[in-house]
């Protein structure tokens, strides 16, 4: 694709028994970065890693891979887009053989012929995310909040961005 992103969410809208999980959200994946997506629990953050593979359909807009919208796509035709995808999600068992990168690239090496990938991963650990990011990406209140390079995230003057990397109990964010 042209424009360099291998993904691009546009307007992502998916509620639960009336409860909004994601309202309006944007971004944009560049071609083999790595993008840390952080935010509290039950924030949506695995919703969206299962809306991207086509796991869950959006009440409304568009996820483009590659250019191409899966959201109405069949199931075979999903099928053949997931195995471009490697991945893993929390709690599954690891190959202990491998090291966690050849655990999620594992199933890109299978089925594809790639030298690099686009990562994307999804952690409340701001010493690994700030290590392993290209850029990070704040999901809060159902729409990415804030997207940046590690250091602009760590200088962020967004006060919500703040208080969750240094891990505040006191700010804007507030518990149910």
């Amino acid at each position: 694709m042209e424009n360099g992103y291998l993904i691009q969410i546009e307007g992502l809208t998916k509620s639960f028994r009336d409860t909004p999980v994601l309202t309006g959200l944007n971004l944009d994946i560049h071609r083999g970065e790595t993008l840390v997506i952080i935010g509290q629990s039950g924030e949506g953050k695995s919703v969206l890693l299962k809306h991207i593979i086509g796991l869950l359909k959006p009440d409304s807009g568009r996820i483009l891979i590659d250019g191409r919208d899966i959201v109405p796509m069949s199931e075979r035709d999903l099928n053949d887009v997931r195995k471009r995808f490697g991945f893993l999600f929390q709690g599954a068992a690891l190959f202990d053989s491998l090291t966690v990168g050849e655990n999620v690239s594992f199933g890109l090496t299978e089925h594809t012929r790639l030298l690099h990938s686009t990562s994307i991963a999804v952690t409340h650990d701001m010493a690994s995310a700030f290590k392993i990011a290209d850029r990070i990406a704040m999901l809060y209140d159902g729409k990415i909040i804030e997207v940046g390079t590690p250091e602009n995230i760590r200088t962020s003057q967004n006060e919500f961005v703040q208080q969750f990397i240094t891990g505040r109990a006191k700010g804007p964010i507030t518990k149910n």
